[in-house]
């Protein structure tokens, strides 16, 4: 008996020095991230490598995609999803304790869940991928996947670009109306508090196809992209000087960049934005804030001529 008593308390003990040592760890993780601030971003990193595998404009129609964006609004989500964990942690140890006081020693034995396994949906996700864009090139025989999600790189490179330079010439020909404000709007801010985001040795793992939307007055392609890089900022006149994140390389992160086009149009082989020129004219393309073309007057950032950012979703915010 007093054998027994003994194993009782001893397990009390280990159990609470148990929850003792989560919690600790937990708060340390929790009051120790940086809110990584990049262009289009506020998802927390490190979750997992690169795929091995080949800003809002409004709402998407009903076609099922999220209507939910980042914006690149760079608000970290990172504290909402943290707190979320430490919470299911926190009810997890503590049910184990209950169970442990009520005279159980934890789980004894197999359970039956009485939550349906749910089906693997990648494969027929790969599958509307390719239906859509079948429907695309028969619409439109000179669209190239391939080019695409190459241009697709560049557009994130360039905004990534303009980001850093706190100017987005660069990349202002590729982006929507919406995407281009939102932008705005925070490199003002930082502008205004003489912070610079450093945004360097930007490596692109993989930029994939994963959504296809073949709407009557819009087409909308959707890119998953993995990505790394150095993401910290600095003071004006004091680069060397880091006052949030570090030069250390980030974890791989997720983005889902939307791009639209008018329902009518073609893929240009020689006069597009992928090319640099104004897909209206043709001339070398140079645009004012606003979006149009110095040559020709032209909107090319609102879809009526070529591909052009529309919507920067996080990872979290993705809807499959």
């Amino acid at each position: 008996m007093k054998k027994t008593k003994r194993m009782i308390q001893y397990n009390r003990n280990r159990s609470k020095i148990l929850l003792a040592l989560i919690l600790t760890f937990l708060l340390t993780l929790t009051s120790t991230g940086f809110a990584y601030a990049r262009a289009g971003g506020g998802e927390s990193f490190g979750d997992g490598g690169f795929d091995s595998g080949s800003s809002s404009s409004g709402d998407f129609g009903g076609s099922g995609w999220s209507t939910t964006s980042g914006n690149g609004s760079g608000i970290n989500n990172d504290g909402v999803g943290c707190s979320t964990f430490v919470i299911i942690i926190i009810i997890i140890v503590i049910v184990i304790l209950a169970s442990r006081r009520k005279g159980g020693s934890g789980p004894g034995g197999p359970t039956v869940s009485d939550t349906p396994i749910t089906p693997d949906h990648s494969s027929m996700q790969s599958e509307q991928v390719n239906d859509g864009l079948k429907a695309l090139k028969k619409t439109d025989p000179q669209f190239d996947e391939q080019k695409f999600k190459t241009y697709s790189k560049k557009v994130f490179m360039s905004v990534q670009e303009g980001w850093t330079n706190r100017d987005q010439a660069v990349c202002r020909p590729f982006m929507s109306e919406e995407v281009y404000q939102s932008h705005q709007m925070q490199i003002e801010n930082m502008k205004k508090n003489k912070t610079i985001n450093v945004l360097e040795n930007i490596v692109v793992g993989s930029t994939n196809i994963v959504r296809v939307d073949m709407g009557e007055e819009y087409h909308k392609i959707a890119v998953k992209i993995r990505a790394s890089m150095k993401d910290y900022k600095v003071k004006e006149g004091a680069p060397e000087k880091i006052i949030e994140g570090t030069k250390e390389q980030t974890p791989p992160f997720t983005e889902y960049w939307v791009f639209i086009r008018r329902s009518t149009l073609k893929t240009k082989l020689k006069s597009g934005l992928f090319d640099r020129k104004c897909p209206n004219c043709g001339a070398p393309i140079e645009v004012s804030v606003s979006g149009i073309c110095k040559y020709c007057d032209a909107n090319v950032v609102n879809g009526d001529y070529d591909w052009v950012l529309s919507e920067i979703i996080q990872k979290s915010e993705w809807v499959d």
